[in-house]
């Protein structure tokens, strides 16, 4: 072949070939996996194209996600499609999984069938891991020989290669594998992959080899500081007595970033014994019970079970916490001041939840009128919870701070605090926290109050619909807004009865209801 002469390849894994100086020289164009994954738009066009349906744009969405945009995926669903019924296509593709006879087929004939027995068993074992590193899946591994059976017992004397190197290998050969970061240290599945493979790990070890497997990555985890996926994988093999402690010991961090969702799913989990028994856990459950709208009976019930707990009172002051937030909510100003007065006395000086036992105070002011204490106590709020590193409470006493400006018609001011309050929201890597979601919501209504960045509105929907998202202090905003400008047109605002419905994704509760007397 002529030295300039242009070569096609088309393989499955990368050939043996010198890649890394071709991709240096320029010489080389390459289209992988990502490149091959169909978009929405397209993976629609195909699905019209093969079963000759126009499904609705969500249901394409759906199955675009399931698949990853996997063009054998695709067109397996597309041939298990059942008829012309809106309803039932909706069905299917909600439960179209690695488990699907024909995807089965394909897997088991075209990518299981050519892997040795090792990698193989790698594979099966370590399907349980939403995310995968060499150092990780060498301690799931069970012991050194790289096999689970039912009983627990290794079941081959082979010497295994190393996790680290097996992974590369999966890269290499393009067995749906996705690398998560630029260093190829941190990977995952494609998902109806790791259905199949899960599904056949069921089949071998039965659920006390899974079991086992979790709590080896649990260990992992908790070791390295990956407390959430420590709980979620403790969780899952049902060791609770472990993962009460780690929830227990995550809690007040988890509430601070305002991951109100996580911590009660983590907590729902549990059997409810081992939560009464750590009145800690349980105050903090009150807490994010009570932010994410749940009835306030409720709330105060899990509040009994923690005093119950705690004959010395070393909860008492997140107990008067969350009991002011109580009273807040029913529209009792004096006594919402007076025991968020008795929480600031019993909180130590570096508790975190001083921001927002001030920021609830200020919202007392807010109730009973006092525009400009209230403006004083949610500065003073957001400063005690940046102090803290309480995010939940610095972004909330700012986003009030900015209600007020909305309501006196300081629109820029207000633009510039939300601006803050965004910034103070980010983490590190870039991404948003839940509360987030809160922030946009109310600085979306700031924009169509004569605001003119178009921010807001382009992504709320996209954060307030992240998951962990709790809509629940809205009417904290409301009531600030609503205050402070009714007292200039003659109006009063009336605290309504607590809602008790709720939304019907886990993560959205439904928010309290207020009412506004004119």
């Amino acid at each position: 072949m002529p030295g300039d002469a242009p070569g096609v390849i088309a393989t499955r894994e990368d050939p043996p070939l010198p890649l890394a100086r071709l991709r240096g020289r320029g010489q080389l164009n390459e289209l992988r996996q990502a490149d091959l994954r169909f978009t929405p738009y397209e993976a629609a066009k195909f699905l019209k194209q093969t079963t000759g349906l126009k499904l609705p744009a969500e249901d394409v969405a759906a199955l675009a996600s399931r698949t990853e945009g996997w063009i054998t995926g695709l067109q397996m669903a597309a041939v298990s499609m059942p008829g012309q019924d809106a309803e039932r296509i909706a069905s299917f593709i909600q439960t179209f999984t690695g488990s699907n006879r024909y995807i089965l087929d394909y897997l088991v004939e075209e990518v299981l069938a050519g892997l040795s027995e090792s990698v193989h068993s790698f594979l099966l074992q370590t399907s349980i891991l939403d995310r995968l590193t060499g150092p990780l899946c060498d301690a799931v591994l069970t012991d050194h020989e790289g096999r689970v059976t039912k009983d627990e017992k290794p079941a081959s004397s082979a010497v295994r290669p190393s996790s680290a190197s097996v992974l590369e290998y999966l890269d290499r050969a393009n067995l749906f594998i996705v690398p998560l970061d630029e260093q190829r240290e941190w990977y995952r599945y494609h998902r109806l992959f790791a259905e199949l493979l899960h599904r056949q790990l069921q089949e071998q070890v039965g659920e006390g080899g899974i079991a086992l497997l979790h709590r080896r990555a649990s260990a992992w985890y908790k070791e390295h500081g990956f407390t959430e996926a420590a709980i979620d994988h403790a969780l899952s093999a049902a060791e609770f007595e472990r993962a009460v402690d780690l929830i227990e010991g995550a809690a007040e961090a988890t509430l601070m970033r305002s991951e109100i969702a996580t911590f009660l799913n983590w907590v729902e989990e549990l059997p409810d014994d081992l939560v009464r028994a750590r009145p800690r856990l349980c105050v903090f459950h009150a807490g994010a019970l009570l932010l994410s709208g749940h009835p306030l009976d409720v709330v105060e019930s899990r509040l009994q079970d923690a005093m119950e707990g705690d004959p010395a009172g070393q909860v008492a002051g997140e107990a008067a916490t969350f009991r002011a937030l109580m009273a807040t909510l029913t529209g009792d100003a004096r006594h919402s001041t007076e025991l968020s007065q008795q929480a600031l006395k019993l909180l130590p000086e570096e508790s975190p939840w001083r921001g927002i036992v001030a920021d609830n105070l200020g919202m007392a002011y807010v109730l009973s009128g006092d525009i400009d204490a209230a403006a004083r106590t949610f500065e003073e709020a957001a400063r005690i919870g940046q102090r803290a590193g309480d995010v939940f409470s610095a972004v909330a006493a700012l986003c009030n701070v900015a209600g007020l400006c909305v309501a006196r018609g300081q629109l820029r001011r207000a633009s510039a605090i939300y601006q803050r309050a965004l910034e103070l929201s980010t983490d590190q890597q870039g991404q948003q926290l839940p509360i987030a979601g809160k922030l946009y919501w109310d600085w979306v209504n700031c924009h169509e109050n004569g605001m003119t960045s178009r921010q807001p509105r382009a992504i709320s929907h996209k954060v307030s619909n992240s998951p962990g998202y709790t809509g629940t202090w809205e009417p904290w905003w409301a009531i600030s807004r609503w205050r402070a400008s009714s007292r200039r047109r003659g109006m009063e605002m009336v605290p309504g009865a607590w809602s008790t419905r709720r939304s019907r994704s886990p993560t959205r509760p439904m928010s309290p209801k207020w009412t506004i007397s004119w």
